[in-house]
């Protein structure tokens, strides 16, 4: 019986160990292993007796799904056994092949050269990840932000903008109303690079709000008005926030203390143009700041430049296949960048954005939203996609679902008939820096997210900032047009942050602090 049991635990996988011991589920017992086993073998010692030996080969077991075997001798083999069920036959070629690199590498050098110093990758690796996999230089052109909304007006003035409740507003009228709330900030002092916030709930009057900002050439700065009081006070604080635009209800949240407000309705009794005011708004000013959630830390002001919009614009049109006169849904929280790509994507392309009631949006009333009021493109939050039901969604015909791991069953359930991508992008890279294509329902594996789109690269790097082959694992640093100015009255945290690039033409890379890794395609 006791030679039974033994035999049997011979052939325990480690998996099985840890699942029966007392450690948590995510902590591993270990994760590399290094064996020494010396097998004397003398080979003039059974010469001596009359012995010869003519191969000496071995067949090792294992527990595990990669091992490197050291065979010395007059050549050194090195054999890369592993499971198929864990890697595919290229990865471990590649592994092979940096092994062999690395030995040509060390006996070049000649004992000069330390393991840091070697360079992980081989000519080809380096050209398919430097180059080919972020070859995305586009010659686009390149507009300001209320040169983005004006443009569009004027190419679908009649068409809807936005549709809130019973109420809707075309192009034409949307921007009228706009650029009369921008003349009045004028009015009020409000100069060009001034940042302005906005506190409004989502509704008609925070989009206006939020356009008049742009086309009085300020920088426009949200405020969620159902954000608790004390990060309302540190945003318009840290900010230096001097107006606020707000009305009676959202303005009681907001603190007022040497801040003044504006109510927009102001502009329904007073004499204003209706044509947008003439103020020149250069590319690398500011658009908006944007602050982080602050999970690892105090809220950090992002301050986003004009620069990175209008690579962001091809996304609608491209990917998800935005045209005049379809509906998108604005879901997000004001104070959210994802907020800011929901905007684009109707007010750029022509077609019109939804806009329901204030407050998180989930479950049996979000499915209501999608149907009732005829939504072809959304951004939906993984957390919030799986609490919708099981629904026909006919007129849904584009699904963005990033912003944090996107489940396989997801995509499975929602992912079919329609277009549905994930999205990968912090901040500071100007709300995006990856978009996948098309998710395959039937994939059996969560999504990656993606590859970087038009003037935005993405480098997979190691701790002394040097590229990693594909299916290593490094840190995400994002290069490219989308690259934000930095954090507002933090200099310190910004050139931590945003380091110099080494390998495009100059310009700045941002860490992002994310481990990932390059799949093979």
């Amino acid at each position: 019986a006791e030679q039974v049991e033994a035999r049997r635990f011979d052939y325990l996988p480690l998996t099985r160990i840890q699942a029966v011991s007392e450690l948590p589920t995510d902590q591993a017992l270990f994760d590399t292993l290094v064996v020494f086993e010396n097998y004397p073998l003398d080979i003039d010692a059974a010469a001596e007796r009359g012995l010869t030996v003519s191969d000496v080969s071995a067949i090792e077991a294992s527990n595990y799904p990669l091992n490197l075997l050291a065979y010395a001798g007059d050549r050194i083999e090195l054999i890369l056994p592993y499971d198929p069920a864990v890697f595919d036959r290229s990865t471990v070629e590649g592994l092979r092949d940096q092994l062999v690199r690395h030995a040509e590498s060390v006996v070049a050098a000649d004992g000069s050269t330390t393991l840091a110093g070697l360079d992980p990758l081989g000519a080809d690796q380096r050209h398919q990840v430097l180059g080919q996999w972020n070859d995305t230089a586009r010659d686009l052109t390149r507009l300001n932000l209320s040169e983005i909304f004006r443009s569009q007006t004027e190419r679908t003035p009649d068409l809807p903008a936005v549709v809130c409740a019973d109420d809707t507003l075309t192009y034409a009228e949307l921007q009228a109303r706009s650029a009369r709330l921008a003349h009045l900030l004028i009015a009020e002092g409000v100069r060009p690079g001034e940042r302005v916030g906005v506190a409004l709930p989502r509704g008609i009057a925070w989009l206006t709000a939020m356009q008049a900002v742009v086309h009085a050439g300020a920088v426009y700065v949200p405020l969620d008005p159902t954000y608790p009081a004390d990060r309302l006070d540190h945003m318009v604080g840290d900010s230096g926030i001097r107006l606020v635009i707000t009305d009676e209800a959202a303005g009681a949240t907001v603190a007022t203390t040497g801040v003044r407000t504006l109510d927009p309705a102001l502009v329904e009794h007073t004499q204003l143009p209706d044509g947008l005011p003439e103020v020149a708004i250069e590319l690398l000013q500011p658009a908006y700041v944007i602050y982080t959630s602050g999970s690892t830390g105090r809220p950090k002001g992002v301050e986003v430049p004009h620069h990175g919009l209008s690579g962001l614009l091809t996304v609608p049109a491209e990917l998800l296949g935005v045209q005049p006169g379809d509906r998108v849904l604005q879901l997000a929280s004001t104070s959210f960048d994802v907020a800011l790509l929901e905007t684009l994507m109707a007010l750029g392309r022509g077609a019109a954005l939804v806009l329901p009631a204030p407050g998180p949006l989930a479950g049996e009333a979000l499915a209501q939203v999608l149907v009732e009021q005829r939504v072809n493109h959304a951004i939906i939050l993984p957390a919030a996609l799986a609490t919708l039901p099981d629904v026909e969604l006919p007129e849904l015909r584009s699904l963005i679902a990033g912003a944090e791991p996107v489940p396989a069953g997801l995509v499975a359930r929602f992912g079919r008939g329609r277009t549905m991508v994930n999205g990968y992008g912090p901040t500071e890279t100007t709300v995006a820096a990856s978009f996948s294509a098309a998710l395959d329902p039937d994939a059996d594996t969560d999504p990656s997210i993606g590859r970087p789109f038009a003037n935005v690269r993405v480098y997979v790097l190691d701790g002394w900032l040097r590229p990693v082959p594909p299916g290593v694992v490094g840190e995400l640093y994002v290069a490219g047009d989308g690259v934000t100015q930095g954090y507002v009255g933090r200099p310190g945290l910004t050139a931590e942050r945003f380091v110099a690039d080494p390998f495009g033409v100059g310009g700045r890379l941002y860490r992002t602090g994310d481990a990932v890794r390059w799949t093979a395609g």
